[in-house]
């Protein structure tokens, strides 16, 4: 069965690209291309658009306009040998696979578009997962760990057993480059992941010979990037943080080194427009956070929330009504390394649950269901009275908690009646086009990297006020 992944919940991060946002220094003098692949530029968004994307385009569109257009350039051409025919149309089944997942990953710290092999959270990029679902992981991780940011041509120039890959995939060096893109970057300002523990565990001092003053950064362009005060070597004061346009991107107080009180985030738009708004208490989230799209209109509230064995590390999300009138939670969060979500839909005549890390869906009866060949079917893996309790009143954290491992021994498929299985057809269709723009991710929202924001920075003499001194 394939995953659910609705493109208005994916991830959200906060973008610090344009339309075209720059290039690796150097890469232009390669002959590179601005844009969703350095080979294929934004072709395919132009194509599908009629227009080249702006910077108020979902950043996942543009991924999935480039697959798709990419994908069928590779089916139009043949494979570089006869023999390796079958060896071709395997991987671009994996490709296939990868573009119906929808998931990428995230650049959370090179300040320029570029691949990212696998990120911080483990999430692998497309070329990545054709040598994963071929060859194995470990050859992925191996890249990942020594070229993580690199382009497939150097990857391959440095690693043999990738030219070997290449040569053994019936595609050809160029068109697996044409499928590998680059990835915006996102902005990140605090010490650690709000799903593996606390934030600002640990005081934050800036790099700089004064004790207190007023702090600026900058993008390697010289663009305004984050600018507040501190006190002791500590944010303290409100700050504001900027997209590379010199839009507003973020606004909110800390407390010595600590976020702390209200904070907004803003598109990149010359007028601020709002996208989030919540609070911070000592650098922890509080309840509850809320998600607007382009033109003001409320899509979904996000609050702390966490069944009892993982120890505080989820949060719920309650999204606006679709058209449909099916309501939508997800809850979701990390425990010992790895990502749980549950999706739960309702209305009013059907409940479902949606396992995206595994891609397994039940009904509140503690029915599994699976699609065979376009043919809906459900296994019986009798749960318990404590978790069909938790399924029928729609209490998606409880029983996150409950079957989040999915280790149910479950009775053979039967077939599902043809007129409840268009009902669950339509209910999942939901996943697909909910309200309009991306909610809460809260590694994007306060990520590991505070270096990437703090930049290069000029500060402020306390004793002379407005003189700089660079801090290094």
């Amino acid at each position: 069965m394939r995953r659910w992944i609705p493109a208005a919940l994916l991830p959200f991060s906060l973008s610090l690209a344009t339309a075209s946002h720059a290039l690796a220094p150097g890469d232009l003098e390669r002959g590179f291309r601005e844009g969703a692949n350095h080979h294929v530029g934004d072709d395919s968004f132009a194509l599908q658009f009629g227009r080249l994307p702006g910077p108020n385009d979902d950043e996942h569109i543009r991924m999935h306009a480039h697959f798709v257009h990419v994908r069928g350039w590779l089916g139009s051409r043949s494979p570089t040998k006869p023999e390796l025919a079958s060896r071709r149309q395997e991987i671009l089944g994996y490709f296939d696979e990868y573009v119906a997942k929808g998931t990428t990953p995230q650049n959370a710290h090179v300040p320029w578009r570029t691949p990212v092999f696998i990120d911080d959270r483990g999430t692998i990029c497309a070329v990545g997962y054709l040598i994963e679902r071929s060859v194995g992981r470990p050859l992925a991780e191996k890249i990942a760990k020594e070229h993580r940011y690199n382009v497939l041509e150097d990857i391959a120039a440095a690693m043999p057993e990738v030219r070997a890959w290449v040569d053994s995939s019936g595609l050809t060096l160029e068109e697996l480059a044409s499928v590998q893109p680059g990835y915006t970057p996102v902005v990140t300002w605090n010490s650690q992941d709000l799903v593996t523990g606390p934030v600002d565990g640990s005081p934050l001092d800036l790099t700089t010979s004064k004790s207190s003053g007023t702090w600026r950064s900058a993008y390697p362009n010289g663009a305004r990037l984050a600018q507040g005060p501190y006190v002791d070597k500590r944010p303290n004061g409100t700050w504001r943080f900027f997209h590379p346009s010199g839009n507003l991107a973020a606004q909110g107080d800390f407390l010595m080194g600590s976020r702390d009180g209200v904070w907004k985030f803003f598109r990149d738009t010359k007028d601020p427009t709002l996208m989030a708004v919540g609070s911070f208490s000592s650098g922890s989230l509080t309840d509850e956070w809320r998600h607007y799209d382009s033109s003001g209109k409320l899509v979904a509230v996000a609050r702390n929330a966490s069944p009892a064995p993982w120890s505080g590390a989820g949060y719920l999300l309650d999204v606006v009504p679709s058209a449909e009138k099916v309501r939508h939670w997800v809850h979701q969060g990390n425990v010992a390394g790895t990502r749980h979500r549950l999706d739960f839909l309702a209305d009013g005549s059907e409940q479902i649950y949606v396992h995206d890390n595994e891609d397994i869906a039940y009904d509140a009866g503690g029915h599994k269901l699976t699609r065979v060949d376009g043919t809906w079917q459900a296994s019986d893996c009798h749960w318990n009275r404590v978790r069909k309790m938790s399924a029928s009143h729609g209490d998606v954290v409880t029983l996150n908690g409950l079957t989040f491992r999915n280790e149910d021994a479950c009775d053979a498929a039967k077939p599902v009646p043809a007129t409840r299985a268009r009902h669950i057809e339509a209910m999942l269709s939901s996943l697909h086009a909910p309200p309009a723009e991306p909610a809460r991710n809260v590694e994007a929202l306060v990520a590991s990297n505070w270096a990437a924001v703090l930049g290069r920075p000029e500060v402020d003499s306390p004793s002379v006020p407005g003189t700089t001194v660079a801090s290094r």
